[in-house]
């Protein structure tokens, strides 16, 4: 059964953890991302270099404060149809919608990462809107969270303000906790408890199957979240690169298909006729003697997969 892996992860503002996330979605551990707390410098995103369109990361661009950089980020590989959902994205949400066809029907999801400040009420109205906005439209939701709340029901060592507001708003609607166990999902030198949290409709949640916590690297004082959406199969990706056309033979296929090619043009609808078939002899001798390519995902030590990790930022 075809599936895509996804990772929800908190950074932290960290670079580190950026570069470790770049290393994660290069070498295939996950084709989407749901991000909290991504790295900025400088006021830009920063997610490594900027080179090829392999992935899209989404967020709330066009902030100028410094102070008050996105806190939410999705991060998608390119064989995925995914697009920015702008009325639902703001600092501390980033909604995408993303298209799937699965036995020649066409499905579409919400993804969404949220992070809950712990100084703000639990859930935000930003959240509220989401889970509004997919009620109305009927759009299965999947949330990634970091919730800064507490609850046993996702298996927290107790329950406080924040997680009983929490778990009171989402017995109200149709989402269900994926959450398994009580493993840390945050863990630093003087405490560790379950704070990152991920939601589902409850009409999918049998497409959503082993989340876990993992043992892998993260490099923040979060731990990264997997889990599998069955029933979900990317694209292949196919690019074709100029600089290793064969001219040669683009040369002698030209000559081929122009040999004899002298049209008569006694009227407009004679030069377009000529116009076409030209341009459909040189595109066609181009693609040709620059065959198709399938994108395929880097190799190499996750320093050297970080620096070339590939990127593309589709700003709101």
């Amino acid at each position: 059964m075809a599936s895509i892996k996804v990772a929800q992860i908190n950074l932290q503002h960290k670079r580190t953890a950026t570069m470790n996330l770049c290393r994660i979605m290069q070498t295939g551990l996950a084709s989407i991302a749901l991000v909290q707390e991504p790295y900025f410098r400088k006021g830009q995103l920063y997610l490594g270099k900027l080179l090829n369109p392999t992935f899209t990361a989404f967020s709330k661009f066009g902030l100028t404060n410094p102070r008050k950089m996105p806190r939410a980020c999705i991060v998608v590989n390119n064989s995925i149809n995914a697009c920015l959902i702008p009325e639902l994205t703001t600092r501390d949400i980033c909604a995408i919608s993303v298209e799937c066809s699965v036995d020649n029907v066409t499905k579409k999801y919400v993804y969404c990462s949220a992070y809950m400040p712990h100084d703000e009420s639990s859930p935000t109205d930003d959240f509220k809107l989401v889970v509004s906005y997919c009620d109305t439209k009927s759009f299965p939701l999947i949330v990634g969270s970091d919730a800064n709340a507490h609850h046993v029901i996702w298996g927290s060592s107790d329950i406080n303000p924040r997680g009983s507001s929490l778990m009171e708003y989402l017995c109200s609607t149709a989402l269900g906790i994926l959450n398994i166990g009580n493993r840390p999902t945050f863990v630093c030198s003087n405490r560790e408890e379950v704070l990152d949290i991920t939601l589902c409709s409850n009409r999918i949640s049998h497409e959503l199957e082993n989340w876990h916590v993992s043992d892998e690297v993260s490099l923040s004082d979060h731990s990264y979240i997997f889990f599998d959406h069955l029933n979900f199969s990317l694209n292949i990706m196919k690019y074709r690169n100029p600089r290793t056309t064969n001219w040669d033979l683009y040369g002698e296929i030209l000559a081929t298909r122009f040999h004899g090619f002298s049209p008569t043009v006694e009227s407009p609808a004679d030069l377009d006729d000529a116009v076409e078939i030209t341009n459909s002899f040189i595109v066609g001798a181009y693609e040709e003697a620059c065959p198709l390519r399938i994108v395929k995902a880097s190799r190499g030590n996750p320093c050297t997969v970080f620096e070339k990790a590939v990127f593309t930022i589709k700003i709101q």
